[in-house]
């Protein structure tokens, strides 16, 4: 069965589902403590997909808004999303090591004459297309 959000309907209010509450603060634990994020839901006993996970770490309704009450407190939310975010700098890091190679995009075309004509229209179709040339480093 799918992990819920955390929270269950009674008479038009949200409330808290015990169970599934202490899900979400053992996630929070895991994640803090060191654990990516798959293996925190999986620790957690959540079964969920990567991005829905992580998405659970920043859903703000868990720090209780009025409407839906508190399961995270405050100083543990903020953790982890500085937690979060230092991760997110530690991949941006490696990614810029790699080289970036310009993209250079033709800007100029030319078309041989056709000689020669089909019935069939994507015969046609694929015999013009045929006929465009690039011109080099869009000159």
């Amino acid at each position: 069965m799918l992990f819920r959000s955390g929270y269950k309907m009674a008479n038009g209010t949200a409330v808290t589902e015990q169970t599934e509450a202490q899900k979400i603060k053992e996630l929070f634990k895991l994640y803090l403590d060191g654990k990516s994020l798959q293996t925190a839901g999986k620790l957690a006993g959540i079964k969920a997909c990567h991005a829905r996970i992580g998405n659970m770490l920043k859903n703000t309704k868990y720090m209780g808004d009025g409407y839906y009450p508190q399961i995270i407190d405050k100083e543990t939310f903020t953790a982890v999303q500085n937690l979060r975010a230092q991760k997110a700098d530690t991949w941006k890091a490696r990614i810029r090591k790699k080289e970036v190679l310009p993209i250079i995009f033709p800007t100029s075309f030319t078309m041989g004459i056709p000689d020669k004509l089909s019935d069939d229209p994507f015969l046609q179709a694929e015999y013009m297309f045929s006929l465009i040339e690039v011109a080099e480093n869009g000159k």
